[in-house]
């Protein structure tokens, strides 16, 4: 199948072109001894003078004139580093297109942050950096629970942005793990992913992992996810059945003080996102009519001593039939004053179920609509769950 030359890459950066090209470069003087190190198609290249210049740059931490100085030099110099070299090649193959915009993920570092700057003085006005926030070596547990979530999310927003078949992922430069959550972004979304290894002399696309997802699934999770794309929860505010495959591999289990929370895995913060932009530009198809304004009922709240004490409940549902046109009603089934759970939707012995528990204690109760087909209320779990998300309720 043809695709076009990518016209936005996404290219995560590393710090090889500090460690080792450029934190190497030689003394005033010994420039002859590190020429010979170089491999022989550069040398031609490079002079005493310009290494000097290159090397007073880096010293002085002046970022934009090495980037400009080094745009002086051909593009597949080693000493230019992976994300320069890989670039050039997907411009030579035709895979991307000549002054493509580059968005240059880099890590949450001085020298990510360093790296980014002279690359984007080297494409001089053709870049967009995005600082990847927790992406840190630092903290192993903060890079695994935020950064490469982050990073998950960043691709997915540019993707989003920007159109599919116009993206495409160098995964060069960065961490390892950073290959990894690119393989699984091209693989939800369809965007191809690059890589090329600085002993490779040409670039090779990554195959996608053998394993499908498809929007069946993000409605039966829709619950769980929306959730935790807000914020890490206890795991006790979910019942067990909604952890159940196919969720378990997009949740990060995490221990707090004893107790076990969960956060939304890369793997789970890609799923949610992608599948969430597809649903917005498919609801219509897959949601069923709107009722008819006949067909709207007040509200049934259980004949027991606790509405009269939470007049929230009967406002949350009486708006939740209001704002979302294929509501018809609503109608309590549990009340427990001392019990916390996540406020959401999910499907439930084929009925459309909710749960809201916004101080302490919880409601349950069933939402009926106009669904007819179990498409329909599989997509109108995700689409209520949407709305809380949307709007806060």
């Amino acid at each position: 199948m043809y695709r076009p030359p990518a016209s936005h890459l996404m290219c995560t950066v590393g710090t090889s072109l500090f460690h080792p090209n450029l934190s190497r470069l030689p003394a005033p003087g010994d420039h002859a001894a590190w020429l010979q190190e170089q491999p022989p198609p550069d040398r031609p290249h490079l002079s005493a003078d310009l290494v000097a210049e290159l090397a007073a740059l880096r010293q002085a931490g002046d970022w934009s004139r090495l980037g400009r100085l080094l745009g002086t030099l051909p593009a597949e110099l080693r000493l230019l580093g992976a994300e320069i070299n890989s670039i050039h090649l997907l411009e030579e193959r035709g895979l991307v297109i000549d002054g493509a915009t580059i968005h240059l993920l880099h890590s949450d570092t001085d020298l990510g942050r360093q790296t980014a700057q002279i690359l984007s003085a080297y494409y001089s006005g053709r870049c967009r950096t995005v600082c990847v926030d927790g992406l840190d070596d630092a903290d192993a547990r903060r890079f695994r629970s935020v950064g490469l979530r982050s990073l998950a999310r960043e691709l997915g927003r540019i993707i989003h942005a920007n159109g599919e078949i116009s993206c495409a992922v160098n995964a060069t430069g960065g961490y390892k793990a950073q290959i990894a959550i690119a393989v699984v972004v091209g693989q939800v979304t369809g965007v191809p992913v690059y890589y090329k290894h600085e002993r490779f002399d040409d670039i090779i696309a990554l195959p996608p992992l053998p394993v499908s997802f498809d929007l069946s699934t993000w409605f039966r999770a829709s619950s769980v996810l929306y959730a935790l794309s807000r914020e890490d929860l206890p795991s006790s505010v979910f019942d067990e059945d909604e952890i159940a495959e196919p969720v378990e591999p997009l949740i990060d289990r995490i221990d707090v003080d004893g107790s076990e929370w969960l956060g939304l895995s890369p793997l789970g913060q890609i799923f949610h996102d992608t599948f969430r932009h597809r649903f917005d530009g498919d609801r219509l198809r897959l949601l069923p009519r709107a009722a008819r304004p006949d067909e709207k009922k007040k509200p049934r709240l259980e004949k027991a001593g606790w509405p009269g004490e939470h007049p929230e409940v009967e406002r949350f549902l009486t708006r939740l039939i209001e704002e979302v046109p294929q509501v018809v009603a609503c109608s309590t089934t549990y009340f427990n004053p001392d019990l916390s759970a996540a406020t959401g939707f999910h499907l439930k012995g084929g009925e459309v179920c909710g749960v809201y528990s916004p101080r302490g204690y919880t409601v349950r109760f069933v939402v009926r609509t106009t669904s007819e087909t179990d498409t329909h209320r599989e997509a109108m779990v995700a689409e209520l769950n949407d709305w809380l998300n949307r709007t806060g309720a």
